[in-house]
């Protein structure tokens, strides 16, 4: 089980992010904006979205293709860990440069269908950049996640930057092993 805190500024409006993670049963990003609560929230069952910042007035589940496609979300170790065990098989591409670090590029395709690519630092042997195809407000996009200020947390080591199209998430607290509320696996406000 993992929380983490942070926060992202967002065209100048300042978003507080908790993400909760309970390995293979949850994902869960709990969004604080300008006063309003939000989440977004992905089970081994279901998935479901509440932004009433966007415009939502409840609750809304996911559509049941979106949740069987990320289901690999919910792999805390991530899908390079014992990849051929879950069913996913991996293929080094090659070499690129990701801002001067020369990296391995590893195309996953995971269990469910998906395609994900990792870019990893070939001195460090760390995940710089991730991208797929998110499906976001009913529209497939690609999305580019670039992992940076990797610190030591229980002995592994964890992005405390995470960069995506919206902007910057600076993490200021990862717990690990934290007993996890059974109100975070429910998706009424």
């Amino acid at each position: 089980n993992v929380v983490m805190e942070g926060s992202l500024n967002y065209q100048g409006t300042e978003i507080a992010l908790t993400l909760t993670q309970v390995h293979n049963k949850l994902n869960r990003q709990d969004i604080s904006v300008n006063g309003m609560q939000g989440f977004d929230m992905l089970t081994d069952k279901e998935g479901w979205a509440y932004m009433p910042f966007m415009g939502q007035q409840k609750p809304e589940p996911k559509p049941a293709e979106e949740v069987k496609l990320n289901q690999a979300d919910l792999d805390l170790a991530g899908p390079l860990v014992d990849y051929a065990a879950k069913g996913h098989k991996a293929e080094l591409i090659g070499k690129e440069s990701i801002d001067g670090k020369n990296c391995y590029r590893i195309k996953m395709t995971l269990a469910s269908g998906k395609i994900v690519n990792f870019f990893i630092d070939a001195v460090s042997n760390l995940i710089v950049r991730v991208t797929d195809k998110r499906n976001v407000n009913g529209q497939e996009i690609d999305m580019q996640t670039d992992l940076a200020d990797y610190k030591e947390v229980e002995g592994v080591k964890m992005a405390y930057s995470i960069t995506q199209q919206y902007g910057t998430t600076f993490i200021s607290s990862i717990k690990v092993n934290q007993v996890i509320p059974e109100s975070a696996f429910k998706h009424d406000m």
